[in-house]
């Protein structure tokens, strides 16, 4: 009821661009109905109020260490986790922006970031996983940073040193020779990143190449380096599909969402990218297979959105009328396919109302680091928030109505959240 305005207006909304506002609303109402206030309280558990920082899963909570790759690690919260938690409590208005988070709270976040920033590079780097490490894994590094200047922008505080990006650009520009010592060498030059490139794998696991380049997009941006990287993928793409790789199914839309994340990054359009909505919704609709992540549905809304937002933005001159004869097909085939999410959305719930990255246990590691203890059921932050809101919030800018977004859960959430949170030793 407290939303029952918004869910008027976003049928309005739907039936202006001449689909049948009422069978979507409808199917959207039930999809809903599988999200339930208490994951909150899961999610508030998980902060550690003295380190300032989300852990992974519960089983990482409860746990000290863990044996991985014949060395012992601790377990402790990380910048991901905590990145992920706090968009999906501003995503779904617990919290309306980063002001509105507890003071002590945001200060807590800021210092466990700014004290991962290490000083010669202008990475972050985890003490329970260390540097050495860390850079065996660009995508781990990679997305560390990106979260690491996401969490510094949304809560208001500068970080200790120039980042990575930074030291870059300023490379590039001559303006700081020292700072070339600490660019990865693929990165110094044309010849050494195509030497990267050809070291991946875009035809047997393009899912996998995909996710290097996503996680990496903002640093290769800065090293002047993307045009390079996307005309290596134009070559690579399949014209007929729009897809990457041999393989069809959820490992072709699985591949194009990582590689269609770097196009969006770096401001260039993806080619034929018109050409993937309608197998992307096939494939979304399909009970056969079933998913074996969550991020299979989540790919093909994320998918869909990125192929119009690219179209809107990089797409020139044809790039609109693409864009919403993909939009008619998308909505015609919203109802089936939301009622799809739906059932597959069901495999990953857990009681506490959160979900799991596969269906019966979260992921053990995250981009190559461990991260929760293997093979235990229970739900973690990366897929709680794929699963819900994150699957919820692209179904509606698939459509081309994010400013219609509603919350998946109540206005009580908020009070959900903050009572499952302990306070810090010392304030």
């Amino acid at each position: 009821m407290y939303y029952e305005e918004r869910w008027s207006a976003f049928k309005k909304a739907i039936d202006e661009k001449g689909a049948n506002g009422g069978k979507i609303v409808e199917a959207m109402q039930d999809y809903y109905t599988i999200f339930e206030d208490k994951a909150l309280a899961w999610l508030g558990s998980l902060f550690d109020p003295d380190i300032g920082g989300f852990y992974y899963s519960e089983s990482a909570r409860d746990n000290e260490m863990i044996h991985f790759n014949g060395k012992d690690y601790p377990f402790m919260p990380d910048i991901e986790s905590t990145n992920q938690a706090t968009n999906f409590l501003i995503s779904n208005e617990v919290f309306k922006n980063g002001k509105d988070f507890p003071e002590w709270m945001v200060k807590k976040m800021a210092k466990f970031i700014c004290d991962r920033q290490d000083p010669e590079t202008g990475f972050f780097y985890h003490p329970q996983w260390g540097r050495e490490l860390t850079d065996t894994k660009p995508s781990r590094r990679g997305r560390d940073l990106m979260w690491s200047i996401n969490m510094a922008e949304k809560f208001d505080f500068k970080l200790p040193y120039p980042t990575a990006n930074e030291r870059l650009a300023a490379a590039l520009k001559g303006k700081n020779e020292d700072s070339v010592a600490a660019i990865p060498e693929y990165l110094r030059s044309k010849e050494k990143f195509i030497e990267y490139m050809d070291s991946l794998d875009f035809v047997n696991k393009a899912y996998w190449s995909g996710n290097q380049i996503a996680a990496q997009a903002s640093v290769i941006k800065a090293a002047g380096l993307a045009d390079v990287c996307a005309a290596y993928l134009n070559e690579r793409q399949d014209p007929e599909t729009g897809y990457w790789g041999k393989d069809g199914g959820w490992s072709a839309v699985n591949g194009f969402l990582k590689i269609s994340a770097f196009y969006e990054e770096a401001g260039i359009p993806i080619k034929n990218a018109e050409k993937v909505v309608k197998y992307a919704l096939e494939c979304g609709i399909s009970n056969d297979p079933l998913p074996g992540s969550v991020c299979f549905q989540y790919n093909v809304w994320f998918s869909i959105w990125n192929i119009l937002n690219n179209l809107r933005k990089f797409g020139g001159v044809d790039g609109n009328r693409k864009a919403d004869v993909a939009v008619v097909e998308m909505l015609n085939n919203a109802p089936a396919a939301i009622e799809s999410s739906k059932q597959k959305a069901l495999i990953f719930k857990k009681p506490a109302g959160c979900f799991s990255m596969a269906p019966d246990q979260s992921s053990g590691t995250s981009q190559g680091m461990p991260t929760a203890v293997f093979y235990t059921n229970e739900g973690d932050i990366n897929a709680n928030g794929i699963c819900s809101s994150g699957t919820a919030r692209f179904i509606f800018r698939a459509m081309e109505l994010e400013d219609h977004y509603i919350p998946i859960f109540s206005p009580a959430g908020r009070e959900v959240f903050l009572s499952a949170l302990k306070l810090p030793k010392e304030m």
